[in-house]
């Protein structure tokens, strides 16, 4: 029985899905050994690898509201990973950097994060990553053009 082309990018495209979930959920879980809940801990990620960005640029950057952000960052700043300083040219402004603790938990999800890259990748040859690569490259070039059509 021959598959119509349809169903099977759809079979692709629900394999996709199911990876995403899984490789979310097996973060999810490994994160969590650095004492920091998931959403929290993407923000303190952004500002370890953005240090002084203030509190609306952060926001805007990961796509939040800045009432979520502000909650976030609270919990982060009361927690003890995170200060937050008064911009010197803008009072208005909240610059962000990480504390110590706040970087150890940086560089710890740094590893935990090339750990889970390289487990997922076990067992592909060179070759096999460069054309998933390609690949991964020519959807996301589909998809960024179908978002430019609609707009």
């Amino acid at each position: 029985m021959e598959r119509r082309e349809e169903s099977f990018a759809h079979e692709i495209a629900r394999l996709q899905r199911c990876v995403d979930r899984h490789l979310r959920r097996y973060m999810e879980k490994q994160v969590a050994q650095t004492g920091v809940y998931q959403g929290q801990h993407m923000m303190l990620m952004w500002v370890g690898c953005n240090p002084g960005v203030s509190q609306a640029q952060l926001a805007k950057a990961r796509d939040i509201s800045p009432a979520a952000a502000t909650n976030a960052l609270q919990k982060l700043e009361k927690d003890g990973y995170i200060t937050r300083q008064v911009d010197e040219q803008d009072s208005r402004v909240n610059l962000l950097s990480v504390t110590p603790k706040g970087q150890k938990v940086v560089e710890d999800s740094k590893l935990i994060f090339q750990e889970v890259d390289e487990s997922m990748y076990e067992g592909f040859s060179q070759e096999e990553l460069e054309q998933l690569k390609s690949y991964y490259e020519r959807i996301l070039t589909n998809l960024k053009n179908k978002l430019e059509e609609e707009k």
